[in-house]
């Protein structure tokens, strides 16, 4: 739902965890001005039972697991979800999913951290 005209920005990662760049991200997802942006929080790994994980899935207004789903599946969820910006905390290194970002889910993607 858009219906207020809100941003919405997605965080996408396979180190959502107890790993430095869950450590590193975690306190972003509550920072958000919540009038203005909808935050997702796009996992490409199951939940590992951590802190860091657990408050990652609180913070974010909407916290999705896409570690079983194929680039096709995951990228399918990301455009329906009307993900305006998509950033990708994998980059090219362990755990990313490039054939997902090849697809082209938002209009606009960032890499950080990876």
């Amino acid at each position: 739902d858009n219906s207020r005209g809100r941003l919405r920005v997605a965080y996408l990662s396979s180190d959502f965890g107890a790993h430095t760049t869950g450590v590193n991200v975690a306190g972003i997802f509550g920072e958000h001005d919540r009038g203005r942006v909808h935050v997702f929080a796009y996992s490409l790994s199951p939940p590992d039972g951590s802190e860091i994980r657990g408050r990652i899935d609180a913070e974010a207004e909407t916290a999705r697991d896409l570690s079983q789903m194929g680039a096709p599946q995951a990228a399918v969820m990301i455009n329906v979800d009307g993900i305006h910006v998509l950033v990708d905390f994998n980059g090219y290194t362990l755990g990313a999913r490039t054939e997902l970002i090849a697809l082209r889910p938002a209009p606009i993607t960032i890499f950080d951290q990876g």
